[in-house]
């Protein structure tokens, strides 16, 4: 890797880690990328608070030169923070399956009705490591050919057991909304979306794509909520070219 690589910072949904992006990154040697893991994910402590625009703040304070930003659902609404709070740190977004605003509302018809999140934390907490590896199998069924993808995946999101912050970090997707903030980002924005996502629907990506600047939508065919491992050699090809024309 040259020593000029442009850098990238991935960051990883709810109830997931850092592990999430292994099979991803590799995929992308041009850039120098990094995946932390969220407050009470993975191996990172948890104070009992799960404040994302703290969390923004805090990625912030550690980046010295523009970042790549690249976010899956809870993770894309942190880099849109990170966007409008420290925009000098951010040289690109890049939107996975994610949100300005997750729940329905009056003046908001993209958002989900009857968010599936308290449903879904309640099975994780009942037995982190069975559902977690079912909604991961659920992710290979318009691509089966990437079940053993999934099944490797499903080992390192749960070896951990059950993420400390789950319902806090569940609590922060219920309440999101940057969606007045939007026209304030003035970087590029590359939106993957899923068209059989259910989870962040492919509604979610045209919303952003309508209320941001400079945005490019693209929509992956075989993929439910997690279009960068179902189709990662699609999607890497999508941010390799999106990254090198974005990073001129």
């Amino acid at each position: 890797m040259p020593a000029s690589a442009q850098q990238a910072l991935f960051l990883h949904g709810w109830a997931a880690n850092r592990h999430v992006f292994d099979d991803f990154l590799p995929r992308l040697p041009e850039f120098h990328c990094h995946a932390p893991d969220l407050p009470g994910h993975g191996e990172a402590a948890f104070g009992g608070t799960f404040d994302a625009k703290r969390i923004a703040d805090d990625l912030a304070a550690d980046i010295t030169v523009p970042q790549h930003v690249f976010g899956w659902s809870l993770g894309g609404y942190i880099a849109l923070l990170l966007a409008i709070r420290h925009p000098h740190a951010v040289r690109s977004l890049t939107l996975c399956a994610s949100f300005a605003r997750y729940g329905a509302a009056e003046d908001y018809a993209a958002g989900v009705v009857n968010p599936p999140t308290a449903k879904m934390a309640d099975l994780f907490a009942q037995d982190f490591t069975h559902h977690m590896t079912q909604f991961l199998h659920l992710q290979s069924l318009y691509a089966p050919e990437t079940q053993p993808r999934f099944q490797a995946l499903a080992a390192k999101l749960t070896a951990n057991g059950m993420p400390s912050a789950l319902y806090a970090a569940q609590a922060a997707v219920l309440e999101s909304d940057v969606r007045a903030l939007l026209p304030e980002i003035r970087q590029p924005v590359l939106l993957l979306f899923a068209r059989k996502d259910r989870v962040t629907p492919p509604s979610m990506g045209e919303y952003l794509q309508q209320h941001l600047t400079h945005a490019e939508l693209h929509l992956l065919t075989r993929s439910a909520h997690m279009p960068f491992v179902s189709e990662a050699e699609n999607c890497a090809e999508l941010v390799r070219d999106f990254w090198c024309r974005a990073g001129k």
